[in-house]
C-alpha cells in the first residue's frame, strides 16, 4: 500500500512507504512489501502470514461474516418522514442480491470487511452506463491501488493490477473505506500496526510445533570422554539427528558407543510461560480488532452472565463504528446527487437481529412499547421474522386507565 503527495512547488513527488532515496531504504522497503515486515520474534509479518495465526484468522472472519450477514437495505423518506425498504431503487438489487456478476452480497461485503481488518482500506470501482446509473462494484485489491493528490488538490486513485495496463480512476467512480487514519484520507493497517504481536503470537506456534515434532523434547547433550576429529564430530551430529529427530523418530531405541553418555536438557513449558504466553497473545489480538475473547473459543473469565453483555458491547462499539464508515461512504458515492439533496434515500444496515437477545428478553422489549403505543402487533411481528396478521394488526392501542394528575377523580361519580 503506498500513499503519494504532488507538489506543485517543486514537482518533487514523495512515498510515505520510500521517504529517502537511497539503497539502503529501498531494500528495507522492497523487503517489507514482497517478503513481510520482519518482526523481533524473527517471523515476518504481512497481511497473508497473519492469517496463519489463529486469533487473527478468527477474529478477520468473524468481523467479516458479522457485516456481511447484516440486512442492508435502502430505504426511501417520505414527505411526512415515514421511512421505508425501498426494494424499487437500483442500488438496492446491487447492495441487497448481487453488487457484481461474479458475487453474491454476503461475499462482496464479507471481502470488504476483510480487506478493512488486513489492509485498513477496501476499495470498489463503480462501473456506470452510458446513462450514468450504476451497474456494478467492481472490486480492487488494496495491494493495488495507490491514493494520489494532483497539482488541483483533487483525490486520483492508481491501480496497478497484475497483467493490466496502469490507470487512474476518479474519486467520484470508487468506494474508498478507510479505517483508522492519521490524515483522513488512508486507513492504517492493523497487520503493520500489531506486527510485533503478530510475529510473537506466530513464533510461539512455531514453538510449539517444532517442540512437539521433535518429540516433545528440546535438546540433549552427548558426552564423549575422549577428543572427536572434526569429521567424527559432524558425522556424529548428523546420525543423532537423523535418528532421533523429527516426525517417526520419537521414543526410539538409542544406542551409544565408545562410553558417549546421553544428558537430557528438559526445560518445562511451565518454565517458559508458554501456555500463558499463547493465552495472552490471544487476549492482545482480541484486543486489537475490539472482539471479545468468548468469542475466540477463551471461555476464562466468560459466564453465562457477562456474555449477553459482551455480545451487545461487540455490537454497539465494534460493529456500528464498521457500519457508520460503510454507510457513509455508499450514501456519498452511489446516490445522485439530487437524491443527495433532497435527502430521501439513503442505505442502513439493520442491527436489531444482533441486539434483540432471548426470547424472554424480547418480549420484556416489546410489552412496554406496544402498551404506550409504539409498535403495533404487525411490527412486533415483523421483527420477529413472522406474517402479519391483516390490517387489524396495524393499530396501535394504549392503556385507558393511564390519566393526566390534574384530571384524576373528574370523571368519577362517586367522587
Amino acid at each position: 500500500m503506498r500513499f503519494s503527495f504532488e507538489f506543485t512547488r517543486n514537482r518533487e513527488k514523495r512515498s510515505a512507504d520510500f521517504p529517502e532515496s537511497n539503497i539502503n531504504n529501498f531494500v528495507k522497503w522492497l523487503a517489507s512489501g514482497v517478503w513481510g515486515k520482519k518482526t523481533s520474534s524473527g517471523e515476518a509479518v504481512d497481511e497473508e502470514s497473519a492469517l496463519k495465526f489463529s486469533a487473527v484468522w478468527a477474529c478477520v472472519r468473524i468481523l467479516s461474516e458479522t457485516i456481511a450477514s447484516l440486512p442492508l437495505h435502502v430505504y426511501k423518506v417520505s414527505a411526512n418522514g415515514d421511512k421505508n425498504i425501498n426494494v424499487s431503487h437500483p442500488i438496492y438489487r446491487l447492495l441487497h442480491d448481487e453488487p457484481n456478476p461474479l458475487m453474491t452480497s454476503f461475499v462482496y461485503r464479507e471481502t470488504l470487511m476483510a480487506h478493512l481488518c488486513l489492509w485498513g482500506n477496501h476499495y470498489s470501482e463503480i462501473i456506470r452506463n452510458g446513462t450514468y446509473d450504476i451497474k456494478q462494484l467492481n472490486i480492487i485489491k488494496p495491494q493495488d491501488v495507490e491514493v494520489q493528490i494532483n497539482n488541483k488538490n483533487e483525490l486520483k486513485y492508481k491501480v496497478k493490477e497484475t497483467g493490466k495496463k496502469e490507470r487512474f480512476i476518479d474519486a467520484d467512480d470508487i468506494l474508498h473505506i478507510p479505517g483508522l487514519s492519521f490524515n483522513g484520507l488512508m486507513g492504517k493497517s492493523p497487520i503493520d500496526v500489531a506486527a510485533e504481536n503478530i510475529g510473537l503470537g506466530l513464533g510461539l506456534q512455531r514453538f510449539g510445533a517444532e517442540f512437539f515434532a521433535n518429540g516433545a523434547s528440546l535438546s540433549a547433550t552427548v558426552k564423549h570422554p575422549g577428543k572427536l576429529s572434526k569429521t567424527a564430530y559432524d558425522n556424529l551430529v548428523k546420525s543423532l539427528n537423523e535418528k532421533h529427530t523429527g516426525e517417526g523418530n520419537r521414543h526410539k531405541i538409542q544406542i551409544l558407543e565408545e562410553g558417549m553418555e546421553w544428558v537430557n536438557q528438559v526445560m518445562p513449558l511451565e518454565a517458559a510461560q508458554f501456555i500463558l504466553s499463547r493465552r495472552f497473545q490471544l487476549n492482545e489480538i482480541a484486543r486489537i480488532f475490539r472482539v471479545p475473547p468468548h468469542m475466540l473459543a477463551d471461555l476464562e473469565r466468560s459466564t453465562n452472565n457477562n456474555i449477553e453483555h459482551q455480545g451487545i458491547e461487540f455490537v454497539q462499539h465494534t460493529i456500528l463504528p464498521w457500519c457508520v464508515r460503510i454507510e457513509q461512504e455508499f450514501n456519498r458515492k452511489l446516490f445522485t446527487e439530487v437524491e443527495k439533496r433532497r435527502g430521501d434515500a439513503y442505505v442502513k444496515f439493520n442491527l436489531m437481529g444482533l441486539l434483540r437477545g432471548d426470547a424472554a428478553s424480547r418480549a420484556q422489549y416489546y410489552t412496554p412499547l406496544f402498551n404506550i403505543g409504539v409498535f403495533s402487533q404487525n411490527e412486533i411481528r415483523a421483527l420477529e421474522d413472522m406474517n402479519s396478521i391483516g390490517p387489524e394488526g396495524d393499530k396501535h392501542f394504549v392503556q385507558v386507565n393511564v390519566t393526566p394528575v390534574d384530571q384524576v377523580g373528574q370523571n368519577n361519580p362517586k367522587q
